[in-house]
């Protein structure tokens, strides 16, 4: 899961969780950060910001023992956490939830738990997880529930895409968001620029300029790490010019059949030892739990982000780069290589499933329900409640219209027009269909790494990659 930190991204923080899927399904099998203020912000209106604790107590019955339900999930905002599931207990009185965190390795926690069959009902599942999962049984698909079909016309069409699998469904919905550029305004207009660059030469430019400027050494910040959950930069920039990196049947396209992947490869490799615009040794280690990232801490000007971390940007208790009383960091669309790319860019969903061996599947639901869709008053209340406190994106349609969303949107998004218009240029990334997914991709990570340390060619790096792509399809097929 990808989620916003003090400093660093969810996405980030949780690389040190991203085991290879498929070698996580023998052995172990976005983006969770050093969390947030444990308190709901001051500002948040009242209808979430206190509705957690204030929610109308109903008895439970008489005489009768209350089900337990065990929630396992990464370790974001535990406290916010606790919140909504006591207000799940208040509404729902015949139920307790024990919520079980995990800190660090999420993946290679969790796996071991779907093995041994540890009891525990509901799950956080990560879209790119999806596939190995069903395919190794470890959750059940949500269909059968009689509330499901009443949610289908207003989720978003790019997240039900991304929960289902084989023609099924299966999960409630955690939070969603996508990738977008984000830019330090001040820096820009210091450095004679009225706009954000819309091609990567036109980014080149700028961080050019600015690192002869004296404004900031290494003008643009990458995530060049590795992890299931890392190094979302490339998908963003292929994308963004309109490549991909397989096709329907998971046969790589590059290095020959779409050149983009190689065109992106071969601008990062100058980017980092030529232009010298980026810090390529930093960028390949994850940032510490607790430390700001370079461009939260005002030393770079770009990065390629998700959207819902433009918040903590401009908060001036979490980022060194935020003015008070202005949207600072801005978004614009991923630059491309021409004038006429699509300025595509990754969108992901995070889920709520409902573990196969569960002994309770239809309190499950009831649980996973709550957390991911409505609660007893029929209100996308968890979903709200995170986008209000946290800005992590909602997939149901009705709270775009919601006015204290709307609110909520204002303060830290400059152009919201141009924000909608980059959520409908959100996709999934190619080939998460397929359980050796995650397995190709942390080993494209290390060819990538090995190209813009000059070990390799950008070529035979991608050729390597593609060739370990086809022997992971017919090893798993």
């Amino acid at each position: 899961m990808r989620l916003s930190d003090h400093g660093l991204s969810r996405r980030r923080f949780l690389l040190s969780g991203s085991a290879l899927v498929g070698a996580a399904l023998v052995a172990a099998c976005s983006q969770a950060p050093p969390p947030l203020s444990t308190t709901a912000p001051t500002t948040a209106p009242s209808t979430v910001a206190t509705q957690a604790t204030q929610a109308p107590a109903q008895q439970a019955p008489t005489g009768s023992e209350k089900t337990k339900l065990t929630l396992v999930g990464w370790d974001y905002e535990p406290p916010l956490v606790k919140q909504n599931l006591d207000r799940f207990m208040q509404q729902n009185p015949d139920l307790t939830v024990d919520y079980q965190p995990i800190s660090g390795e999420y993946l290679t926690a969790v796996i071991p738990k779907f093995q041994a069959k540890t009891p525990f009902d509901v799950v956080y599942v990560r879209d790119q997880y999806l596939a190995a999962w069903v395919d190794a049984q470890y959750i059940r698909p949500v269909d059968n529930f009689s509330e499901w079909k009443g949610l289908v016309s207003d989720i978003y069409p790019l997240n039900l895409q991304q929960s289902t699998y084989k023609g099924k469904h299966w999960g409630t919905f955690y939070y969603t968001d996508f990738d977008v550029l984000h830019y330090n305004n001040k820096m820009l207009t210091d450095a004679g620029y009225d706009k954000p660059p819309v091609t990567l030469d036109e980014l080149r430019t700028v961080c050019e300029a600015m690192k002869k400027q004296g404004i900031v050494e290494f003008p643009l910040e990458f995530d060049w790490t590795k992890g299931s959950d890392a190094m979302w930069d490339y998908w963003m920039f292929v994308f963004g010019s309109g490549g991909h990196l397989l096709d329907e049947n998971g046969d790589p396209t590059y290095p020959d059949k779409d050149p983009v992947p190689l065109q992106i490869l071969e601008w990062w490799v100058a980017a980092a030892n030529d232009w010298k615009i980026v810090n390529a040794a930093a960028n390949m280690q994850p940032t510490p739990q607790g430390v700001l990232s370079a461009y939260r801490s005002g030393k770079a000007a770009f990065k390629a982000y998700s959207r819902y971390d433009l918040e903590a940007d401009n908060a001036p208790e979490r980022s060194r780069i935020a003015i008070e009383g202005q949207i600072n960091s801005r978004l614009a669309l991923i630059p491309g290589l021409d004038q006429n790319s699509p300025h595509h860019a990754p969108g992901w969903t995070r889920l709520y499933g409902i573990t196969a061996h569960t002994q309770s599947p239809d309190t499950a639901w009831r649980l996973a329900y709550y957390l991911g869709a409505k609660d007893k008053s029929g209100e996308y209340y968890t979903a709200k409640r995170w986008w209000l406190l946290r800005s992590l994106g909602y997939v149901y349609t009705p709270l775009a219209q919601d006015a204290e969303v709307l609110a909520h949107t204002k303060k830290f998004i400059a152009d919201p027009p141009l924000m909608n218009k980059a959520q409908q240029l959100a996709q999934t990334r190619d080939g998460l269909q397929f359980p050796w997914w995650t397995d190709w991709y942390t080993d494209l990570q290390a060819q990538i790494q090995e190209a813009i340390l000059k070990k390799k060619s950008p070529k035979e790096a991608l050729t390597a990659s593609a060739n370990k792509a086809r022997q992971l399809a017919k090893q798993k097929s």
